[in-house]
């Protein structure tokens, strides 16, 4: 489960122009990127990532859908794609990072 700097750091990247959101992120993949995947109960978020696992991309989960839009402005996300790879392991050491590790 992130911590709440990790999902604002999530927005500031989206914000940034860093984040796909909904069908680019299958056509975009690189190995290196950092996949925010919401709850796998759909078909497309399991696809998406399976396809993140094969290209090589950090994948990141532990957020509902709702907590994933919020981060980023919208009702509900069910995956995210950070296109920067430097942006990508940030936000991979902020997502792993627990408050009391700070």
């Amino acid at each position: 489960m992130p911590n709440e700097d990790a999902l604002r750091f999530l927005g500031l990247l989206n914000r940034g122009g860093k984040c796909l959101i909904g069908e680019p992120i299958l056509h975009n993949m690189r190995k290196g990127n950092a996949l925010v995947i919401a709850e796998t109960d759909s078909k497309t978020a399991l696809r998406v990532k399976e396809k993140g696992e094969r290209v090589g991309c950090l994948i990141l989960e532990g957020v509902s859908k709702e907590e994933l839009g919020e981060a980023i402005g919208f009702l509900s996300a069910s995956a995210i794609l950070v296109k920067d790879g430097k942006a990508s392991r940030a936000l991979a050491k902020k997502w792993e990072t627990r408050k009391g590790d700070l």
